[in-house]
């Protein structure tokens, strides 16, 4: 197995941020620790700028969604796929194999048995890690969630050379922002933050992404009451 980044934070804490895997997409620099989110613990050094700003877009990305200032005590940010894989042959989001996910998706199983109490909420970022997450059954089942995992299956021209595009991308326009659930845990889906950061899917996600800050923060009220 190749190797691997670390997550950031306690999995005790009551947001959790599922990421999808460490390789960034052109850039070589490799995280030690999740979205490089351990820089914000240290002082600030030349030449870390681009890593910096990665971790601070991360915590405002969480922040916006959940309407209020989310502090790095609050939150643990993993990966469903923690290893470097290798970067595809063509400019395309690295393919997470299906064995990697299921090892991926035991390790969040593991993570939720040693927390001292269960995340109020579990927001998942990007098409993959849902598909994997819906197809591996950490989700309760839900006829959406069956029509999406369909619908996202990897392109297998693309597969062969490590990329992931799936079957129907619009698939996710479906269910972004909708709560589904993992053991009693609501897991919303969302954008992933370089999508998001960078506004790569523009007016078409505008809707379900209102949709998902609606549905984080209510999910977070009510675990306040």
């Amino acid at each position: 197995m190749p190797h691997a980044c670390k997550p950031f934070g306690s999995p005790s804490n009551r947001i959790w941020f599922l990421g999808h895997d460490p390789r960034l997409r052109k850039n070589d620099a490799e995280a030690s620790t999740c979205f490089f989110l351990d820089l914000l613990n240290k002082p600030k050094q030349v030449g870390e700028g681009s890593k910096r700003g990665l971790a601070q877009s991360v915590m405002r990305y969480v922040s916006a969604l959940s309407g209020r200032h989310v502090s790095r005590t609050e939150i643990f940010v993993t990966n469903l796929c923690n290893e470097f894989l290798d970067r595809p042959s063509i400019d395309e989001v690295v393919l997470i194999p299906d064995r990697v996910a299921e090892i991926g998706v035991r390790r969040l199983a593991r993570y939720l048995l040693k927390a001292k109490q269960p995340p109020e909420i579990i927001i998942s970022s990007s098409q993959q890690v849902l598909y994997h997450l819906a197809r591996t059954k950490f989700l309760k089942p839900h006829q959406l969630l069956i029509d999406f995992e369909a619908a996202s299956t990897p392109n297998p021209r693309l597969a062969a050379k490590g990329a992931y595009q799936p079957s129907r991308t619009a698939a996710f326009l479906q269910v972004c922002g909708l709560i589904f659930e993992h053991q009693g845990i609501p897991v919303i889906p969302v954008l992933h933050v370089a999508s998001h950061r960078f506004m790569r899917h523009g007016h078409k996600y505008r809707h379900p992404m209102e949709r998902a800050k609606v549905s984080i923060q209510n999910v977070l009220c009510a675990a306040r009451d």
